[in-house]
């Protein structure tokens, strides 16, 4: 019987392959996207949960005050291995480790390779892949970094080196300032890293190859400069842990008083760390939460406006098979039966899609997906639990959609069927389907406004003065076997160069995260504080980048006390509550000599935009071995020319290693994808739920076309032109549409402010997004609306009267 129910089911898509079509489209459309969301977000939630006992990995991080500025960092002290160890008996094991924040020029093969300071590497513990068991695909875990100046590589970095990935027991040979060369033994390589891990890296290297790598594990020697992980017994939760760490660094971190240190050492879970990296030296990029469940509410839309459309369609469908119902019913056919052969049509057809759907999905995710939208390794195969979902969400939608036309079905008189009198009472205006269809255009035009909003925010920070050129601006980075004093003439040479503008030095680089900083002055008596950022700056950059000076001047290599001397922004100023800061004298915590402000520089965005321009502490680079970045302005009318003579000044210092500069533009648009996150793919996905909505209301259209084929007919009796009969019909729908849109406005209003709200920095809403958002709703009722009617209404009415 089965069988039966699945030709004569098959049967009937075939016939009616308009329908059949419509039915297509819309279910692998929205399970399609669904599942590719679905996918994105249990890639999001998942982060750091590949390992088999991530639940009993932590870290630790540094917590204190300056003034009244929290800072945090995900660096500590090194002691704390040694404290978790030996004081805390749920730990089992600690390492720490250390991000290589230079670059690096490394020679295999008598080739040389610049390896950039882009948190690929890290210097470890011996024990790093055994506190972190990233799985090795050659080596051992326990002895590859047991030795100091091992090295582990990528299967990547493997073959950019030799060419093989079987390349355990060959040596690297690593320049280091100038004169210094090491030799790293490689002693294992990686399996591929999820692309779901917080921690990205190509390689690690044991310990420091030039030493004193034990100095990072001594209470006040170490500072604090490395990250520390590490794994429990699984029996001790984030708050006991807290609590006994708490009381152990207290005891061992004191102050020359004998007094405790103000500084904490909070503790976080291992897999919340995506989420909740908003300390300074973060070694990977922080995800955002709140795209990730925006992201997710739309997959969801989309999945129901689909089954809401997909049940409006098929209802729509059984009126026109009301004869063969009629007929079934006459020649015995019970209502079980009638009722079965419809679930089974409906169950096949939704099946049939939602595997469909599976096959597009995988192919976008492979292709436009991970191209243009979300780079990350993907995959729907990845997870058979969410494969099952989708084929059983199928069927369910299936038998929920059979169900509801089984019952509308079944009731039909046969007599009334076969006599061509079959009655339907029509919908009234807020009845249950055109509640269902103003719900989900409610929906769709949240989506759009929503969407609007997230490209106007975006294009609001792209177009924001930001307080410095971008444009024409590249970095370059001090290769590891570069002496400063030749950078130094490297730059020297370039400011000869007519194409160049402007070139200077900073440490950290120019976007992103600096160090903490702060800063006092002592006024009538009381001591004024203002804390912050830090990073170091020669007076080049700051006339490179354009950074204008609003009170006193600039570094100036003419004045030998300006060695000491430093810029602060404006932020700092405020803090500091003075109208006039150039010139005071201040005390550095990290100085014991009295400094000097020379200048204050007008605020620029250099970190996120969802926090306010934290006050920033300029220091003097004039130490040759911090000169680690060398931003260099061209001419933009000349900028082909500029960067072709300053690869051949670099080819001649270099001794080998490749010119590869670092636009500052992609940089700063690098940044501001991290800060509007997955907006790409919801403004994609808005436009996926229009599509989907639109195939709904051309199915209600036509299911109501149906219902009223006879009225229009006696209206054009009654000598009611086209043009009656189309405004008839569209003005029914554009009510249903403008209520939808009256009603979205508040829903969006909120939605976006509570979005908005999460920048410090970011536009406004107005009334064009709203506009745009109404006339792209109705502009769709009329033209869908027409474009179904137009042939009801030029029907001749003879026609559907002749069985009155």
């Amino acid at each position: 019987m089965l069988g039966s129910f699945l030709r004569l089911a098959y049967r009937n898509l075939k016939r009616d392959v308009y329908s059949t079509t419509l039915y297509f489209l819309l279910l692998v459309v929205g399970i399609s996207s669904f599942a590719i969301i679905l996918t994105i977000y249990n890639h999001e939630v998942t982060y750091d949960k590949f390992f088999k006992e991530s639940d009993r990995l932590f870290r630790a991080t540094t917590y204190f005050t300056r003034g009244n500025q929290e800072i945090k960092w995900a660096i500590t002290n090194g002691h704390l291995v040694t404290i978790l160890e030996e004081n805390i008996p749920e730990v089992e094991q600690a390492t720490k480790f250390q991000t290589v924040q230079h670059s690096l020029v490394l020679e295999a093969e008598n080739r040389k390779f610049d390896i950039a300071p882009n948190g690929h590497g890290f210097y470890t513990d011996p024990d790093f892949l055994e506190v972190l068991p990233y799985p090795l695909k050659l080596g051992d875990p326990k002895t590859a970094l047991s030795e100091p100046r091992s090295i582990v590589l990528s299967e990547a970095y493997a073959r950019r080196f030799f060419n093989r990935v079987n390349v355990v027991g060959e040596t690297l040979r690593l320049e280091f300032s100038g004169e210094e060369t090491y030799t790293l033994k490689v002693t294992g390589v990686l399996e591929d890293i999820p692309s779901n891990s917080n921690l990205q890296f190509d390689l690690l290297i044991s310990q420091h190859p030039w030493g004193g790598w034990e100095r990072y594990g001594h209470p006040v020697r170490g500072g604090h400069a490395t990250h520390v992980y590490f794994r429990t017994n699984g029996q001790i939760g984030v708050n006991e842990l807290n609590e006994k760490l708490g009381r152990e660094t207290k005891r061992v971190y004191v102050k020359s008083d004998g007094t405790p240190s103000e500084r904490q050492y909070p503790v976080q879970k291992f897999t919340d760390i995506h989420f909740n990296a908003d300390n300074l030296f973060e070694p990977g990029v922080p995800g955002n939460l709140l795209f990730v469940r925006i992201l997710l509410t739309v997959g969801i839309v989309i999945l129901a406006i689909s089954a809401i459309n997909f049940s409006i369609l098929y209802t729509a469908k059984s009126l026109v098979r009301a004869k063969e119902i009629g007929i079934r019913k006459t020649l015995g056919s019970s209502h079980s039966a009638i009722g079965l052969r419809l679930i089974a049509e409906s169950c096949l057809l939704s099946l049939i899609c939602a595997i469909l759907a599976i096959g597009l999905g995988e192919v976008l995710l492979q292709t436009v997906v991970k191209t243009h939208l979300y780079q990350a390794d993907l995959s729907l195969f990845s997870s058979p639990i969410l494969i099952t979902s989708i084929i059983l969400a199928g069927i369910v939608l299936g038998l929920i959609s059979g169900s509801y036309v089984t019952v509308k079905s079944v009731v039909f008189n046969p007599t009334d069927i076969l006599r061509g009198k079959l009655k339907t009472k029509t919908a009234s205006f807020l009845g249950t389907r055109n509640l269902l269809v103003v719900f989900q255009f409610i929906l769709t035009s949240t989506l759009i406004t929503a969407s609007l909003m997230i490209i106007k925010q975006v294009r609001y920070i792209e177009n924001m003065d930001l307080g410095y050129e971008k444009e024409a601006v590249i970095r370059i980075s001090k290769p590891s076997n570069m002496p400063s004093s030749q950078m130094d003439a490297f730059r020297n040479k370039l400011l000869t160069e007519s194409s160049v503008l402007g070139a200077g030095f900073v440490f950290y680089e120019f976007l992103g995260t600096y160090n903490a900083g702060g800063v006092s002055i002592i006024h009538e008596g009381d001591t004024l504080r203002a804390s912050g950022q830090a990073n170091m700056v020669d007076s080049g950059l700051i006339e490179a980048l354009n950074l204008e000076i609003v009170e006193g001047r600039n570094f100036s290599k003419e004045i030998l006390s300006d060695s000491m001397a430093i810029i602060i922004n404006e932020a700092a100023k405020r803090q500091l509550g003075l109208e006039e800061v150039a010139g005071r004298t201040i005390y550095d915590p990290y100085n014991s000599a009295p400094r000097k402000i020379v200048g204050v520089v007008k605020d620029y965005h250099y970190q996120s935009f969802m926090n306010e321009i934290p006050p920033l502490i300029l220091n003097n680079l004039s130490d040759g071995y911090r000169k680690t970045h060398l931003m260099v302005r061209l001419a933009p009318q000349n900028q082909r020319a500029g960067l072709e003579r300053i690869k051949n000044d670099w080819d001649e210092i270099s001794a080998g290693i490749p010119f590869e500069p670092v636009f500052l533009d992609s940089s700063f648009s690098v940044m501001v994808k991290k800060e509007t996150g997955l907006s790409q793919i919801i403004s994609t996905y808005t436009l996926v739920s229009i599509i989907v909505a639109s195939l709904g209301f051309i199915g209600l259209v036509r299911y109501t076309n149906e219902e009223r084929k006879k009225e229009m007919g006696i209206r054009k009796v009654y000598g009611a032109r086209e043009a009656d009969v189309l405004w008839l019909v569209s003005t029914y729908f554009g009510k249903l549409i403008l209520l939808a849109f009256v009603v979205s406005i508040p829903l969006s209003v909120y939605a976006i402010n509570s979005w908005l709200d999460s920048f410090a920095y970011h536009t406004s809403q107005g009334v064009l997004e709203y506009v745009i958002s109404g006339v792209i709703l109705i502009g769709l009722a009329f033209g869908l609306t027409n474009f179904q009617t137009l042939r009801m209404a030029r029907t001749n009415p003879t026609d559907v009267l002749k069985d009155e």
